[in-house]
């Protein structure tokens, strides 16, 4: 209580509402560039065939990108921009290493990326661009706002086609923090006296934003209440996650977090829930910021996501939290800043992009699975990550738009939205109980013939350019980071393919995988497609 009344004693309104007015500016100023960001860098599948994409988006640039374009070059040149060092900016020199650790993923990602065998390119010249500005970011903070507009060029070729997941999220976990800061020098640069603490304010109330809004979501879900966590791993097995493991090793293994369902079910609301006060005091962001570090690391355990770009940006915050902590120039854990966080971050979805993820776990799963042939008549195994760069959606989703004849229940990795769809699961007690529940009246089919095509489309011509120019390219496995969802070759499943032979024949199976109570089993497997992959596609 005595704190509380010191608090209010000490507050200056002055002081308050100045720095409410810089934020406002610092938000407008976000607001405005994400906005341009989405809509100059989601482009169409043919600048994406041009082997330079930046190039290529110059050619045919519309009124709205170049005008962008104008505004940054010209915040970036008044007064000499271009020159000031970080340690120019106030605070700009504790802030020059988070900024580092948090670009390093993305220059990390679309540096080493796989060939993309869609488009049948390998887009050298704008990675090289990346790693120019991630490196003169390095010197000059007035580079990052480029940074972030090729980091985005490139990411959203990976929704060119789109085929559906929500495989973005761990990525713009990064991205959005970075435009925050690189709006922040921008309009420093072009003369307004914004503070280090603004930009580092509203990085703060991203993040918190995005364990937020999970968090009320799970509550307006009613999901503490059905707390069937561990049903998870046996979706989840389904798509390949710890596909190494026997059944009825998974069911032992699942059985442990089975203990702690109603335990995990709680700390996960309250560090979630407790985000919209996270500028409350410092131990308290640290605690939020370590538990969250913590729930990606279990759900790793659980379902193979390994959320390990919001890691980084969680162990990078807390390693700025104390290292400035007796640096008032980046203190935000004052009363005024805590009085405007709660609304940002409480409606940080209608100016920011956090993801609403809640969900009811269940033990039913749908997959798409690939079964190749090479020009020999040899049977292969195709890995979801064969596909990459777009390996991660090929992983998580379950693609229900491929089916035509019944209807699906869950989604991506038995997850459900309908409480009553997973209290129906759980009841089952054999095969003929879900398929039972698929015939529904009240159940109809996701089946949409357009997206099945680009989806076979898709396919047939990364493989047919995988034929002409697979050995050639290479993969850069080595080089690249990890993916965010993991998956495993099943044991008794045909030879992993890893460029034995050219392929001449792909099979597209649809499988329905169910724990019964003793063990993952496959009750149900449905060819969708056998696409033949000849020299014109």
């Amino acid at each position: 209580m005595m704190i509380v009344q010191k608090a209010i004693a000490d507050f200056d309104l002055k002081g308050a509402a100045a720095m409410a007015a810089r934020v406002f500016a610092l938000l407008a100023g976000f607001v405005l560039f994400d906005r341009w960001l989405q809509a100059t860098t989601h482009l169409d599948a043919e600048v994406y065939r041009e082997p330079f994409i930046l190039a290529a988006m110059l050619r045919g640039a519309d009124p709205l990108l170049l005008a962008g374009l104008a505004a940054m070059l010209l915040a970036a040149a008044v007064r000499l921009g271009f020159r000031a060092p970080w340690s120019a900016l106030e605070g700009g020199a504790a802030l020059r290493l988070p900024v580092v650790l948090i670009a390093f993923p993305i220059v990390w990602t679309y540096t080493t990326y796989g060939y993309n065998f869609f488009f049948d390119q390998a887009h050298v010249a704008d990675r090289a661009v990346l790693l120019a500005l991630f490196l003169l970011t390095l010197m000059r903070p007035v580079f990052l706002a480029a940074f972030v507009f090729v980091a985005y060029v490139l990411m959203w070729q990976l929704k060119v086609p789109d085929l559906g997941g929500p495989v973005f999220a761990h990525k713009q976990m990064l991205l959005e923090p970075l435009t925050a800061l690189a709006v922040w020098t921008l309009l420093r640069a072009a003369g307004l006296r914004l503070k280090a603490a603004d930009s580092l304010f509203l990085v703060c109330c991203i993040v918190a934003g995005r364990y937020w809004l999970p968090g009320v979501a799970k509550v307006l879900l009613d999901w503490h209440a059905v707390g069937r966590i561990h049903d998870a791993m046996y979706a989840a097995y389904g798509h390949g996650w710890l596909g190494f493991l026997a059944p009825d090793a998974v069911r032992d293994y699942a059985r442990i977090f089975k203990a702690f369902d109603g335990l995990l079910v709680w700390p996960v609301l309250i560090f979630e829930i407790g985000a919209l006060v996270f500028l409350a005091r410092r131990w308290w962001a640290c605690g939020i910021l370590a538990a969250a570090a913590v729930f990606h690391l279990g759900v790793f355990a659980l379902m193979g996501f390994l959320f390990w770009t919001w890691i980084v940006v969680d162990l990078t915050l807390i390693w700025l939290f104390l290292r400035t902590r007796r640096d008032p120039g980046l203190n935000v854990f004052t009363l005024p800043h805590l009085a405007l966080s709660i609304p940002l971050i409480g409606l940080s979805l209608y100016w920011s992009s956090p993801p609403r993820l809640s969900w009811f776990d269940t033990p039913l799963s749908y997959t798409v699975r690939f079964e190749a042939v090479g020009v020999s008549g040899a049977a292969y195994y195709l890995s979801p990550r064969f596909f990459d760069p777009y390996g991660d959606q090929m992983t998580f989703s379950f693609f229900g738009y491929l089916v035509e004849d019944r209807a699906t229940l869950t989604g991506p990795y038995g997850a459900t939205k309908e409480r009553v769809v997973a209290d129906a699961i759980a009841a089952a007690t054999q095969p003929e109980d879900i398929f039972a529940l698929e015939a529904a009246p009240e159940r109809r089919a996701a089946y949409d013939p357009d997206r099945a095509r680009v989806f076979y489309d898709f396919v047939q011509t990364y493989i047919r350019h995988w034929n002409a120019r697979g050995h050639a390219e290479g993969r850069r496995a080595a080089l690249q980071p990890p993916g965010q969802f993991w998956t495993f070759r099943r044991p008794g499943a045909p030879e992993a393919y890893d460029g034995q032979e050219p392929l001449r024949e792909v099979s597209v199976k649809h499988v329905t995988s169910w724990f019964d109570g003793t063990a993952v089993r496959d009750i149900r497997t449905v060819e969708l497609k056998r696409l033949v992959i000849d020299g014109d596609g």
